[in-house]
């Protein structure tokens, strides 16, 4: 296992170095006076390869993400608003993982009930509804209509105590919840209703053993094999998902810094001012958040069954 957390280390750290180069390249191309300024493209690309080595080379070297345009360390400004990004998307995550672990044994453990049929249409209804369209109904009904929440990011939300910051960024937490809860929930119910039909049950209650010890203590551990692949690609779909939910909602988190760094500095017919390095360092954000869940997940999926071999091209088991 250490040898496969290395390597995939290893190509975390080139994954990043391609991101900081294609975002480099792409803004500074954006940025190009390409129809006002006519000559030779190496006019172009000599300065830029000469910018591009020194930018790395801070990186490297000084760990030195460079300044905005107003002359403010990028690292600082990222440092400042990345918290409340990382807070919704754990937060998000927790509310979605142990509510559809949950509601998932229950579904299954009552299956072809009142409930499991009602609870499974709402999952098929919600789990069809894209966070970003959620979050417009959210902000209608509950922010607006009935008042229950901030219909949009209070302004000084970030000088709240834990219980008040929840409140202010509720309706987002609620639009990036619930379509993986019922992702979750159908998955879990599934994974647990085909190792409920096999024979191994039967052995298990003539050793004595309840309905809730086989759930707890075989069915979910079978089950997790399954299930714990899904985890990294749900947790990346809805990391991108925060990204527009905070825009929508006018959350002060790293959605807003990008959008401001790619679009809001003046722009005319041919050229746009970009601020580059704010832009590089959001991305790299999402990449290494991303990465580093993959990974984590990877590994948890090997401690529930170590038979696993890691870094195969096609999961395999031991012996």
């Amino acid at each position: 296992m250490f040898k496969y957390i290395i390597t995939r280390i290893v190509f975390m750290v080139i994954t990043l170095f391609l991101v900081i180069s294609v975002m480099f390249i792409a803004t500074r191309l954006a940025m190009y006076k390409q129809f006002s300024t006519p000559g030779p493209i190496s006019q172009f690309f000599s300065p830029v390869s000469e910018q591009y080595f020194a930018y790395i080379k801070g990186i490297f070297t000084r760990f030195d993400w460079g300044t905005d345009q107003k002359g403010n360390p990028v690292w600082d400004i990222v440092l400042q608003k990345a918290p409340l990004t990382i807070k919704i998307n754990l937060i998000a995550f927790v509310i979605y993982m142990t509510l559809g672990i949950g509601f998932g044994i229950l579904s299954a453990v009552k299956k072809n009930s009142l409930f499991d049929r009602l609870f499974s249409s709402i999952t098929l209804v919600l789990g069809s509804i894209p966070s970003f369209i959620m979050v417009f109904v959210l902000i209608i009904y509950i922010g607006y209509r009935l008042q229950l929440l901030p219909p949009i990011y209070p302004v000084g939300a970030g000088d709240l105590n834990f219980f008040g910051t929840i409140r202010a960024v509720a309706i987002p937490l609620i639009a990036l919840t619930l379509e993986p809860l019922a992702k979750m929930t159908r998955l879990v119910r599934n994974e647990l209703l085909e190792s409920f039909d096999s024979s191994y049950v039967l052995l298990l209650t003539t050793k004595g053993l309840n309905q809730r010890q086989i759930i707890f203590r075989h069915h979910i551990k079978h089950s997790a094999v399954s299930i714990v692949p899904e985890i990294a690609p749900t947790f990346m779909y809805v990391l991108f998902g925060s990204f527009f939910v905070e825009m929508i909602f006018n959350v002060q988190g790293l959605a807003n810094l990008f959008f401001d760094a790619l679009f809001k500095p003046f722009m005319d017919r041919y050229y746009v001012k970009i601020d580059i390095e704010t832009t590089i360092l959001i991305s790299v954000f999402y990449a290494v958040f991303g990465m580093i869940a993959t990974l984590l997940m990877d590994t948890l999926y090997v401690l529930i069954d170590p038979r696993i071999k890691m870094g195969s091209k096609k999961t395999s088991l031991e012996g």
